[in-house]
C-alpha cells in the first residue's frame, strides 16, 4: 500500500506503475496506491506489519500508530526541517 500526498505526482506514478506492470515488472500490479494525506494512513487496510513514512513531521501521527500491528514497526523522520532524525518505533 502506498499513499502519495501530491496529486500530480500520484497521477504520474499511477500511470507509470500501470505501464511497468504490463511488461517486465508484473509484480508491481499488487501495489495498491491512493492520493491522500498520509497523516491519516489507510485505516480500511490496517493493521500493517510495517509503516514507512517518507515526509518529515514534528510528531508521530496517532492514526498511524493505531494502524500498526502489535509487534509492528514504523520508520518516520521527526523534527523541524533541517533538524530531523529518523525514529524506529516498535509497537
Amino acid at each position: 500500500y502506498a499513499i502519495e500526498t501530491i496529486p500530480p505526482l500520484a497521477k504520474f506514478t499511477d500511470k507509470l506503475q500501470s505501464e511497468l506492470a504490463k511488461g517486465r515488472f508484473q509484480e508491481l500490479s499488487v501495489i495498491k496506491r491512493k492520493a491522500a494525506d498520509g497523516y491519516y494512513g489507510w485505516e480500511e487496510n490496517a493493521p500493517f506489519d510495517k509503516i514507512i513514512v517518507t515526509a518529515g513531521i514534528d510528531h508521530v501521527p496517532p492514526p498511524l500508530l493505531k494502524q500498526l500491528k502489535p509487534g509492528g514497526m514504523m520508520i518516520i523522520p521527526i523534527g523541524d526541517p533541517g533538524c530531523q532524525h529518523v525514529l524506529k518505533i516498535t509497537k
